[in-house]
């Protein structure tokens, strides 16, 4: 699922959240759904077990997963855009997307503004 430390199966679950979109339209769902979403777009990958010692090796594999999952992120939120509307914490949700603008990753960049 989503807290899981293979990048893989993190992304496995990620992608599955439209057809969950389709099958239970409720506001509710959707919107903590997509409220989880954003906060993983914000985080990026984390998985504090597989830290090597080469810190740029690191460095160079943390912003491959983050921005494979943020990717798959945005796509989830381009193939449910009729759902967007559902979403109720409209300020919190951009928020947590906005951070990543911050980043000094331009590819995080990049895809926040998309």
């Amino acid at each position: 699922g989503l807290r899981s430390a293979k990048i893989g199966e993190q992304c496995e679950a990620i992608i599955r959240f439209p057809k969950l979109f389709e099958k239970y339209p409720f506001p509710i769902l959707i919107n903590s759904s997509f409220l989880k979403l954003a906060e993983l777009f914000r985080i990026g990958y984390v998985n504090k077990h597989d830290i090597p010692n080469l810190f740029v090796y690191v460095l160079f594999v943390y912003d491959l997963r983050s921005n494979l999952s943020r990717l798959w992120i945005l796509r989830v939120c381009q193939q449910s855009e009729k759902h967007l509307e559902k979403i109720v914490n409209v300020e919190e949700f951009v928020k947590r997307i906005f951070m990543v603008i911050h980043s000094n990753d331009p590819v995080a960049r990049a895809l926040t503004l998309r």
